[in-house]
This record gives structure tokens, C-alpha cells and sequence, in this order.
């Protein structure tokens, strides 16, 4: 029986096996839905990759949006809202960007017969999609991650009605989160019967390594912490370096490995270094996905202390999440979006005020106190629950 044909378009995906900065859950959920659908990914191409190319058993369209390729920035490594703070005149490259992925959406459905079109992200692809649905005779399936929903509600009475006519030109909406629907909800003045589905977490490259404490180095003493994420304003980390300037006075034993880069990678360095903390904070750039299960293996417990930002914006369900927890260990996490749907206080983590440090020290505190095997298994156990396969099977059975 041959399988339905079924395309995925979003403006996040790697550009190659070595992009190291781009987030990569689109790309494992793709993946594991292959295994159900003849898959198709349309995602937009940057300077050194390939136009087409077959991985994994998904087949890759890439898009150009502005020439020389070499000078497309808009939706390259960190993604669209921010590289433009980054970039401003970036801006400019929008309306070529929109252009450009509708001919190719139009193009591919019609070259490949697509029957079904998975957007990811309300704004631009989840418009794009439903504005040409009926035109192209495809089912929409639309999956809202967190920074489209909160643009369109700084958008206002704008943003509403394209919320709106976004979702009833959708077959089937899938939040990653409960806070993400319930924004949703808010912003379309109706509470739809959606159900949640979150990213999920890749157990081929993320497993448990047993003993929560086994690949520690041992002759470090303390508590070792990991932080894995960009470096911008949401995920919250000068507020999680306060807490643990406040332990430190405290006469804590500490160690923070952090993950990453982005905007605020300089600025964040200087501010740990003038709270004394160059001595216990390593900042190691960004990490290779094959390389970060080492930095998990090496942690005892992973920060995820996200706030919102400037505009109202945070995370809809960090990936880092999973993954920690698939290496079974437990999480210190910001009580915010859609974390408390899988960090359980007390159970697989703890929760702690979103920008309070105080708060987070006092966890951390509790925290270095604690054996924390039982903890690291109740993460391993909620972690095989939101495995890719399993995630790509419930959208198999919301999909058809």
C-alpha cells in the first residue's frame, strides 16, 4: 500500500549534518513520521547547502529567498526574530522570503501530488499554508510553537483575525503546550478542543546512562550543573548566574558547564565573570549534537531557567527538557509555558519562580542536599514517554 504523501514546511531546520546552531526537532520529528508517510521537507536553504538531498528517508527542498545566496541572514542558525534584533536590515529580506516559499509551497505539492501539509509555525507558514489550502486541495495540519502565537498577540486585533482565520483553515491544530493553547484560546476568543502535542525527544542519540551520577567526574565535588541553549533573553540564564552568585556567599560547592551561543554569549561571559563565578562557569560554545550527551553524562541536574522577555515572549516546551531527562537527569526549571506539563516538582525536578534568584537558590540549595538517583530515574521514565516514535504515532492517528 502506498503511503500518503505528506510535506512539512517550516523556516527552522539544519541546513546540513554540521549545522550545529539550528534546532533540529523538526528534522528527528520528520524522521520518525517517514516511517508512516512518503515525507517531504520544505525549509529554506543558506549558503552551503544543498537544494535537494535525501536523509534519513525524508526528501529536502530547500528554497534561496535573496541573492547572492551567500547574503541570506533571515532564517539562518538562530532563527528569524533573532537574527533580525540581531540584524535589522535583515527585515528587509521578508517579503522575498515570503514569496519564495509560497511559489516553492505550490510547486512542491503540485510537482510531488502532496495530499497533506504539516506547517510549523502559525506565522508565516501556517497563514501561507491556509491561505492556498483550497487552492492546492490539501489537508492542513498545523503545528504552533511558541514564537508565532506571541507575535500575533503583540499584533492586536490584527493578530486575532489572522489567529483566527489561520486556525479554520486548518484540518487539525496541534499546540506544543498546554500554556501555548490556552494563549491560543485567549487570542481567538474560543476555546478549542485542540490537543497538545510537544516535541518530543530523539532516544537514538539521548539514553540513559544508568546511575544518575555514573559519568561525573570524580574528582570534582559539589554540585554540577548544565546549561544547554541560545543565548537570548527568554532562556533566562543572567537570572540563574544571580542565584548562583547567592550560593557561592553561601559557601556552595558548584560547577556550571553552559551550552550555546547567540546574541547575548558576550555579554553573558563579562556578567559572570563580574559576579566572581569565572571559576565555576565554563562556557563552552556551541556543542555538537552527537557531543552534548557527554555534557548531560557529566551534569548532576540541568537548568532550564526561562522568563519571559522584553515583549512578552518565552518557550513554548524547550527540547532540552527531554533530552536531559532521557539521560536521566532531573531538571531545575523555571514554573513557566508549557515546562510544568513534564517537570513534576519534587518528582523528575524541581520548579522555581521564573527571574527570581533568590528562589532558584534556595532550590539549588535543597538541592545539594539530596540524593538524586531516585529523581534521575522518574526523568528517564517520563522521558520514554515522549520518544519521537511515540509522537510521531499520535500524529499518525490525528493525521489519517
Amino acid at each position: 500500500m502506498d503511503k500518503k504523501r505528506l510535506l512539512i514546511v517550516t523556516s527552522t531546520f539544519p541546513g546540513s549534518r554540521t549545522d550545529i546552531i539550528s534546532a533540529r526537532f523538526v528534522y528527528d520529528l520528520a524522521v520518525s513520521l517517514a516511517a508512516y508517510y512518503d515525507l517531504h521537507v520544505l525549509a529554506p536553504s543558506s549558503a552551503d547547502s544543498a537544494d535537494f538531498e535525501s536523509i534519513d528517508g525524508v526528501k529536502i527542498h530547500r528554497f534561496s529567498y535573496f541573492l547572492p545566496k551567500r547574503f541570506q541572514g533571515l532564517a539562518t542558525g538562530e532563527g528569524i526574530l533573532a537574527n533580525i534584533r540581531e540584524n535589522k536590515l535583515l527585515a528587509f529580506q521578508i517579503p522575498f522570503f515570503l514569496l519564495s516559499q509560497f511559489f516553492n509551497l505550490v510547486r512542491i505539492v503540485r510537482k510531488e501530488r502532496i495530499e497533506i501539509v504539516n506547517s510549523h509555525w502559525i506565522i508565516p507558514q501556517g497563514l501561507i499554508t491556509a491561505m492556498f489550502k483550497r487552492l492546492l486541495g490539501i489537508r492542513h495540519i498545523l503545528t504552533i510553537h511558541a514564537a508565532g502565537i506571541f507575535a500575533l498577540k503583540r499584533w492586536g486585533n490584527v493578530g486575532r483575525r489572522l489567529a483566527r482565520y489561520t486556525v479554520r483553515r486548518s484540518d487539525v491544530v496541534m499546540p506544543v503546550s498546554s500554556y501555548i493553547k490556552e494563549t491560543l484560546d485567549n487570542l481567538v476568543d474560543k476555546t478549542y478542543n485542540f490537543k497538545t502535542v510537544p516535541m518530543g525527544v530523539n532516544l537514538r542519540s539521548f539514553s540513559r546512562s544508568g546511575d544518575t551520577q555514573a559519568e561525573k567526574d570524580k574528582t570534582n565535588k559539589g554540585l554540577r550543573v548544565l546549561f544547554v541553549g541560545k543565548m537570548v533573553e527568554k532562556k533566562g540564564l543572567r537570572y540563574f548566574l544571580d542565584a548562583l552568585s547567592i550560593i557561592k556567599k553561601r559557601g556552595c560547592i558548584f560547577k556550571l558547564d553552559v551550552a550555546g551561543g547567540g546574541l547575548l554569549e558576550k555579554s553573558l561571559k563579562e556578567y559572570s565573570d563580574g559576579l566572581g563565578l569565572n571559576g565555576e562557569v565554563s562556557f563552552h560554545g556551541w556543542v555538537a549534537n552527537e557531543k552534548l550527551p557527554e555534557l548531560y553524562s557529566k551534569s548532576d541536574i540541568v537548568a532550564v531557567p526561562s522568563v519571559f522577555n522584553r515583549k512578552g515572549e518565552t518557550e513554548g516546551m524547550p527540547v532540552v527538557v527531554l533530552e536531559a531527562m532521557a539521560m536521566s537527569r532531573p531538571i531545575l526549571a523555571s514554573r513557566i509555558s508549557g515546562i510544568p506539563d513534564i517537570v513534576k516538582d519534587g518528582y523528575n525536578g524541581w520548579l522555581t519562580e521564573p527571574g527570581n534568584p533568590e528562589d532558584i537558590a534556595k532550590k539549588l540549595e535543597a538541592v545539594c542536599d539530596l540524593d538524586l538517583l531516585p529523581y534521575g530515574m522518574n526523568a528517564f521514565e517520563t522521558a520514554k514517554g515522549f520518544s519521537y516514535e511515540r509522537i510521531a504515532s499520535m500524529y499518525k492517528e490525528m493525521i489519517g
